[in-house]
């Protein structure tokens, strides 16, 4: 397992925060085709959305429309002066339902039902995997990086693997975590969102929050 810090077990608050942040619009949208094998595509349009999200973050006019918090404009800030269009490591995992009921378990909630499961997967997005680590670090930075989040949606490329979280760690002080989720007859939506590194390691406290092993990580070569 890799080494991180945090409480490995979610709490009601924070799973709340995330659920919340799933259902939430993202901070930018287009369409487009998906060109290329899907592993390519995914790296691609990671990167491109996660710079995105910097440019978001530099646009001062944009931050200001969004907010007039002393504390969002702080961390938006923050992550503006941030280089995203180089990450040092990328991998992939599987979005699936035992992943979301191990989420639930950790919460010591009641497990959902089917008709719950099946409208969380199909509103799910990149901002609920980045809260459950930006949960531990405050209602700012919680705010701030949904403030920011992005999205786009494509026609599903050939031969694709099935709903996915791509991960991009850059070593600045955040990491990108990136869904592309099926959300329709032959169309992929992504979302993108920063997590908040703090003072461990973004994926690993992921880990420990999904429940899931270093085996479930898919190294998936820099964009």
């Amino acid at each position: 397992m890799r080494n991180g810090t945090g409480n490995a077990g979610v709490g009601r608050r924070l799973l709340a925060l995330a659920v919340a942040a799933a259902l939430m619009l993202s901070g930018c949208g287009g369409a487009s085709k998906a060109d290329g094998k899907p592993e390519a595509f995914m790296r691609r349009e990671s990167l491109a959305l996660t710079e995105q999200i910097g440019a978001l973050a530099a646009n001062g006019e944009y931050v200001k429309l969004m907010t007039v918090s002393g504390e969002l404009l702080e961390e938006t800030e923050a992550v503006g002066a941030q280089d995203f269009t180089q990450p040092t490591a990328a991998y992939r995992i599987a979005v699936t339902d035992d992943m979301l009921k191990k989420v639930v378990s950790g919460a010591g909630m009641e497990p959902l039902g089917e008709e719950t499961m099946a409208a969380l997967r199909s509103r799910l997005n990149a901002a609920f995997f980045a809260n459950l680590v930006n949960g531990s670090q405050g209602a700012a930075v919680l705010a701030a990086m949904n403030v920011l989040s992005c999205g786009k949606s494509y026609r599903e490329p050939g031969n694709w693997p099935g709903d996915s979280l791509v991960i991009l760690e850059y070593g600045n002080g955040y990491t990108s975590m990136v869904t592309f989720m099926q959300t329709g007859e032959g169309v992929i939506s992504a979302e993108a969102s920063l997590a908040k590194d703090g003072e461990g390691d973004a994926t690993a406290l992921l880990l420990q929050l999904l429940g899931v092993g270093d085996e479930e990580l898919e190294p998936f070569g820099t964009p």
